[in-house]
């Protein structure tokens, strides 16, 4: 398990790591120092306290700043009848790999991935999505993420030129009021091919997961975080959500009968489009669209997925192609749930849904 080099690990230390060693034109101004102490205090306030580093920014010269250095290490060595300081050795070691493999016009240390690398470590597993739905993006989006403290971070490059910061931070934590620790990752990937007759084949395939680390690892994640199917963007057969696990409701006679949707811990979705055109603006579209939510990670039947089929129109506009889609469900099912028109009698599901919106479904 990768260890923050600063013992006090957290959010809210990794919030000021990022606060006070903000690099570029808006960081704070910089203490006049030597070059010895200026090469130092570059890359060591990334461990430092805000006491030292008041501290050794306002020693009154060379001298006293180099028995500072020495007193600094001395004190984070985990083992002093060593002959090396391992402390000393892992931080160089980070902030070199930090400088060779992050540079962005700049040394790395000073970059957000430099620095929170030379802070928290290789991150226990990277995800990389090329290919996403942020219009305000334009390069790639990337977490980091590191199991042993709950901690996503989201890297994204905004203007596609190679230069990653800081979007989010994902801290899952029961300190911090979240209803279990938890860890969340979707991974989304969309393909457009070009074809004869001014045609578009797009596809769309999404996979998400969660999992819950507290005494219960069945549990599902807070509601705010379960994924969700149904509607205008996944399964278009079905209304906003309608695909997705929903509460159970006990009658008072012993029938148990579905309630509202409440999401759950996995998704998987693929969606296939033929865009093709009509009549100037207007163009048409064809499309499946299959996948299921499940409730949690054990109880996966990927035979058990939901399809649709449909088509659709979509309009040129100044603000976007205006939507159109009628979606049929393939797999109509027969369910007891609230929204039968009788409670204890058991319907059909709706044949499809209608969906109006701007922009594509993906």
């Amino acid at each position: 398990m990768n260890k923050p080099l600063w013992a006090a690990a957290g959010l809210f230390t990794l919030s000021l790591v990022l606060a006070a060693c903000g690099g570029g034109p808006g960081g704070a101004a910089k203490p006049v120092l030597d070059p010895e102490s200026r090469k130092f205090f570059d890359t060591a306030r990334l461990v430092m306290s805000s006491e030292e580093s008041d501290i050794f920014t306002h020693l009154p010269d060379a001298a006293a700043r180099r028995e500072f250095i020495v007193d600094f290490w001395a004190k984070r060595d985990p083992l002093p009848d060593s002959p090396d300081n391992e402390f000393k050795l892992a931080f160089e070691s980070r902030v070199e790999y930090a400088n060779k493999r992050f540079r962005e016009g700049g040394p790395g240390y000073n970059t957000d991935r430099g620095r929170i690398y030379i802070f928290m470590g290789p991150p226990d597993k990277t995800e990389e999505m090329f290919s996403h739905q942020d219009p305000e993006i334009r390069g790639q989006i990337l977490w980091w993420i590191y199991y042993g403290y709950e901690l996503g971070i989201e890297f994204i490059d905004e203007r596609g030129t190679g230069q990653f910061r800081i979007l989010d931070v994902e801290w899952s934590a029961t300190a911090l009021g979240t209803e279990a620790p938890y860890l969340k990752g979707l991974a989304q990937q969309f393909f457009y091919f070009r074809m004869p007759h001014d045609m578009v084949a797009a596809a769309g395939l999404r996979l998400g997961v969660g999992q819950t680390y507290r005494e219960d690892r069945d549990a599902l994640l807070p509601i705010a975080e379960r994924f969700f199917a149904g509607g205008a963007t996944t399964l278009r057969g079905f209304a906003l959500d309608e695909a997705s696990p929903k509460r159970k409701i006990v009658l008072p006679n012993g029938d148990v009968v579905d309630g509202e949707p409440i999401g759950g811990n996995v998704l998987a979705l693929l969606n296939l489009e033929l865009r093709f055109p009509i009549l100037g603006n207007l163009r048409g579209v064809v499309f499946s669209d299959s996948g299921n939510v499940y409730r949690r990670l054990k109880v996966i039947e990927l035979l058990n997925w939901r399809y649709n089929m449909g088509f659709g129109f979509r309009y040129d506009t100044p603000l976007g192609p205006l939507r159109v889609d009628y979606g049929f469900k393939l797999d109509r099912r027969t369910v007891r749930s609230i929204e039968c028109p009788d409670i204890l009698t058991p319907c059909r599901e709706s044949l499809g849904r209608f969906h109006v919106s701007l922009g594509h479904a993906f």
